[in-house]
């Protein structure tokens, strides 16, 4: 007997690097940029708007 087993594509393929960060990431950074008084870059990949938000948090902290 074989097993067959659907593998889904998408979930196994990484972000792509230089995609622009998403809406909710940009309105999360904004928020922070003015919060600590950083500027705001809107021109982030999503990576590093992640990164970004991360460290702005540990600011506000």
């Amino acid at each position: 007997m074989t097993q067959t087993y659907l593998v889904d594509g998408a979930a196994e393929t990484p972000a792509d690097p230089h995609a622009p960060m998403n809406d909710y990431q940009a309105a999360v950074l904004l928020q922070l940029c003015e919060d600590t008084g950083e500027e705001y870059d809107d021109a982030l990949t999503s990576r590093q708007a992640d990164r970004r938000i991360d460290t702005l948090r540990g600011m506000a902290e």
